[in-house]
């Protein structure tokens, strides 16, 4: 036999012995050449959590991480395995967040449920291998802890700076954000992610108003009719934006949305969007003294007792006037201590679904005593009076709330309620059982400047997952 000849025959020997080598270990394993993978499975997960990014709060009841936890598929070959013969090892890389004993994993035929509690602020990975038939895979999760709070509020995950609420049902309220052209459906006593949005950015005809071009209608109030319960008004500040106080004409934008089903198939529709209610509503504060046309030029800042800066809404007690209450300016321009309210009359006929055939018909001016503070949100009550959350112009923290008849010739009286003094309230709705009136509010934060994670980082500045807005349950029987 020549050296070729031998060479091919030790090769061959070698071949038939590999292959019966791999042949012995997978005989058994009839998986033992797919690939094995891992997913997160977002139909089996609660829609309140949006993995592999997730937020939490140490010490919340309703965390919907530790509640609900993740679904991760067991994947070979992008087929869910048919058994629950796996390995699952998960790990933080920092126990001062997460430590072992709140990592808890939980075996399914084909996926695990995997629940985390949290021990300490800030972000951390969390690792997660999977052994199957002498292979492994891996998936990682961000994840983010903010500090132990009061059982009583609930933090509300995918947008940072609520503005504006209104309740659809007995657990469900549609919130505007300021920062970004949505509004978003959450749960009244549930943490977590909203489970729908909608974007009404391209209904409303905004214009490319800042340099960066970026379309911000600035919402910060809204109004439920009561010709139609199902169309809510929306408005933005029409204050001036930006590091130099530009006008913004996109925050001069009114429109209406109709709701309509309920639970995951509830839908919304937009109405056309009028942009010139500001240059009506200077004119008139003109006309009664109020300068606010000074108020509102360029360059000046909106937060301050002589800005111009809109957060109220709500009809008046006819059910056809619409209120408009002032953040700022707080008038008469020589002493600056009432809030300020600009009525439009018959506001539904006028507006005309956004195609208005005249110009507003502005009333007199009603101003009512905050003690010094502006109006945040105005919302009238099943009973027909209204709450009032008022706040400082500026940006210091002095909320409160106030009962008032909704008659000019009436004072509002402040419930005296410090325990909501160092929040930023700007929104409220008054909760429901079975349609009726349960005594509570709910009031609504704008937490965009909060850094909740000790990394540095506003939460407006957060990818969506990370950021939160808290709200918090008051009951009002005793004030």
């Amino acid at each position: 036999m020549n050296k070729l000849s031998r060479t091919i025959k030790i090769s061959v020997v070698l071949l038939v012995s590999i292959l019966i080598i791999n042949n012995v270990s997978a005989g058994n394993n009839p998986g033992f050449y797919k690939q094995l993978s891992l997913a997160f499975d977002k139909n089996a997960t609660t829609k309140y959590l949006d993995p592999p990014k997730v937020s939490a709060v140490i010490g919340d009841i309703t965390d919907p991480a530790f509640n609900y936890g993740i679904y991760i598929d067991v994947l070979e070959d992008d087929i869910l395995i048919q058994d629950a013969d796996y390995t699952v090892d998960i790990t933080s890389n920092s126990s001062i967040i997460v430590n072992q004993s709140g990592l808890i994993a939980t075996k399914e035929t084909g996926k695990f449920l995997l629940k985390i509690k949290p021990v300490g602020v800030g972000n951390c990975t969390i690792s997660i291998t999977v052994g199957y038939h002498k292979k492994t895979a891996s998936i990682e999760l961000d994840y983010a802890a903010s500090e132990t709070s009061s059982t009583e509020y609930l933090f509300h995950t995918g947008i940072s700076d609520a503005s504006a609420a209104i309740l659809i049902n007995d657990s469900i309220m549609l919130i505007g954000d300021d920062e970004t052209n949505q509004l978003c459906f959450f749960h009244t006593r549930q943490s977590g992610l909203p489970f729908r949005k909608f974007n009404y950015e391209k209904y409303v005809s905004l214009s490319d108003g800042l340099p960066d071009n970026k379309k911000e209608a600035d919402i910060e109030c809204c109004a439920r009719s009561f010709v139609n319960p199902s169309k809510v008004y929306w408005l933005g500040s029409m204050s001036n934006g930006g590091k130099r106080f530009d006008i913004e004409i996109n925050r001069n934008t009114l429109f209406a949305t109709t709701f309509s089903g309920t639970g995951k198939d509830i839908s919304i529709k937009c109405s056309d969007a009028y942009h010139q209610l500001r240059k009506h509503l200077l004119s008139w504060g003109n006309k009664f003294g109020y300068n606010l046309e000074a108020s509102a030029a360029s360059g000046q800042k909106p937060k301050q007792v002589g800005g111009f800066n809109i957060e109220g809404l709500v009809f008046g007690p006819d059910s056809t006037t619409l209120y408009i209450g002032f953040r700022a300016p707080q008038v008469p321009v020589t002493s600056r201590r009432n809030a300020l309210i600009a009525p439009i009359v018959n506001f539904e006929k006028w507006f005309n679904d956004g195609n208005p055939k005249d110009k507003p018909a502005l009333g007199n001016p009603i101003e009512i005593n905050l003690d010094g503070r502006g109006i945040r949100d105005m919302i009238r009550l099943a009973d027909n009076s209204y709450l009032i959350v008022a706040g400082n112009a500026d940006a210091v923290r002095n909320a409160a709330l106030y009962k008032w008849s909704g008659l000019a010739k009436d004072a509002p009286v402040n419930l005296n309620i410090p325990e909501i003094n160092n929040l930023a309230v700007e929104a409220a709705v008054e909760l429901m059982e079975n349609g009726k009136p349960t005594g509570k509010i709910q009031l609504i934060c704008d937490d965009g400047s909060t850094e909740w994670y000790n990394d540095g980082n506003a939460a407006k500045n957060l990818d969506p997952r990370f950021k939160k807005f808290r709200s918090k349950v008051i009951s009002l029987e005793n004030h």
